[in-house]
């Protein structure tokens, strides 16, 4: 009894995960249809990831278009975000 209560939750919590990660990497990346790049792939890591999602930032950082693949230098803007159009940082979609 208490066996099959573990794999229910092992269950619930595997089909919601999926959808879950899906939505957050289209609705609160940094990309440039929301205007938006990394600086770098550690800036992408740090948005992304952190301890509970280092495999998620493993995953999508390395397809990302970082700021320098736009023209913007790390001497122009030195934030995890920057907006593509003026160069300079701002905050996080998502964030």
């Amino acid at each position: 009894m208490q066996l099959t209560a573990v794999f229910t939750f092992l269950l619930l919590g595997a089909a919601t995960a999926n959808p879950v990660l899906e939505t957050r990497q289209k609705d609160g990346e940094c990309t440039e249809a929301y205007n938006c790049c990394y600086s770098s792939r550690d800036a992408c890591n740090r948005q992304l990831g952190g301890w509970a999602n280092f495999l998620t930032a493993q995953m999508y950082c390395p397809g990302h278009k970082y700021c320098k693949d736009f023209g913007i230098t790390r001497a122009q803007c030195n934030a995890d975000c920057c907006d593509i159009k003026t160069g300079w940082g701002r905050g996080c979609p998502g964030k």
